[in-house]
């Protein structure tokens, strides 16, 4: 269950992020709270996963999902929006691909 979550607060909150700019996206409080409260469920997801399934899966950023997560909930008046963007950017995509692996592997057996 905490693996679909995963991988549905990545879907979504990369689609948020390709329909608008970067300055359109720090303007915007909707979409940041949207982004915010998808990091937050995918840090709070990550934390949840099992050892033996995070120990399988070394590759995945388990520990900086959670650290993201609890800065952005522990430090949200102080939260940099432009690097959150950057991580919606360029780490989504790479932990929505390793999460659907995952599903799959999954799946199969």
């Amino acid at each position: 269950m905490f693996r679909l979550l995963i991988a549905q607060a990545c879907s979504f909150s990369f689609f948020t992020n390709k329909t608008c700019t970067r300055r359109e996206f720090i303007c915007n409080q909707d979409k940041k709270d949207i982004v915010f409260a998808n990091f937050a469920m995918i840090g709070e997801a990550a934390a949840r996963i099992s050892d033996d399934l995070r120990k399988a899966h070394p590759d995945v950023s388990w520990k900086r999902s959670i650290a993201m997560r609890n800065v952005l909930v522990h430090n949200y008046m102080a939260v940099d929006y432009s690097i959150v963007w950057d991580t919606a950017m360029d780490d989504l995509p790479v932990l929505k691909k390793q999460i659907q692996k995952i599903l799959e592997e999954i799946s199969e057996k």
